[in-house]
């Protein structure tokens, strides 16, 4: 079955090269463009499953339209994938919001949409929405993928997000506010101070989740609901 694409660009030269190359790609596409941001809403208001995909400029008509743009989209389905196309990093916190699948940049090369495309095709709905916009304590905002993420720790208003190639994010905030922005499929708060990803548990024993970096504390508050998350998750993949 063909993937159905939207592309939103005015400019006809930028709309054309994408539609272009994403018909060459060894992924069969059904290409529509679209020349604003009106003829778009119309046409997800009619169906919202109109589009499987949609690479949306940042700014159509004026400065940050096709950001507002995805955030109605993301609005409308759950389930779109949607491609912002920046000429800068202004939009980052409003991408994360919007829950955009991928962020490129103008001018968009061939690899850009051959990535863009491969990583849809390849990974669940829930993974290609499962990424995180997260601003480092550095003040830089960096995408992290759920799927890598082993273990998060707090301690008051600051957390760590511990990665599976062994790196590691420091940022601010609360880690309640953090566990409502992952998937309840595999994230699951077993302590105060800490998340963990049952994918990377190797055993549970009761007051601790092992994983590859030690063990990661259950504290008694949460023990009978992660007891009961942890062998619904693993009886799920048996």
């Amino acid at each position: 079955m063909k993937i159905r694409v939207a592309v939103c660009e005015k400019d006809q030269k930028q709309r054309e090269y994408v539609i272009a190359n994403l018909s060459a790609l060894s992924i069969e596409t059904e290409c529509k463009g679209f020349t604003n941001i009106y003829d778009v809403k119309e046409t997800f208001q009619e169906s919202a499953t109109a589009y499987d995909v949609i690479f949306l400029a940042a700014s159509v008509h004026q400065k940050g339209d096709g950001v507002e743009l995805a955030s109605y989209l993301r609005g409308l389905s759950q389930e779109l994938a949607i491609i912002l196309m920046a000429d800068n990093k202004d939009y980052y916190q409003e991408a994360y919001e919007a829950f955009v699948m991928a962020y490129i940049f103008k001018p968009v090369k061939f690899r850009d949409l051959d990535r863009c495309m491969t990583f849809y095709t390849k990974n669940t709905k829930i993974e290609r929405r499962a990424s995180w916009m997260v601003k480092s304590k550095g003040g830089h905002w960096r995408r992290i993928f759920c799927r890598d993420i082993v273990m998060i720790e707090s301690n008051n208003r600051e957390f760590i997000v511990h990665l599976s190639d062994g790196t590691s994010l420091e940022s601010y905030g609360k880690l309640g506010e953090v566990s409502e922005q992952l998937p309840v499929e595999n994230f699951i708060r077993c302590h105060q101070s800490y998340i963990v990803n049952m994918f990377y548990v190797n055993e549970m024993n009761g007051t601790n989740f092992v994983v590859e970096e030690g063990q990661v504390p259950i504290s008694r508050k949460f023990q009978k609901t992660v007891k009961e998350r942890y062998y619904q998750y693993m009886f799920a993949r048996m």
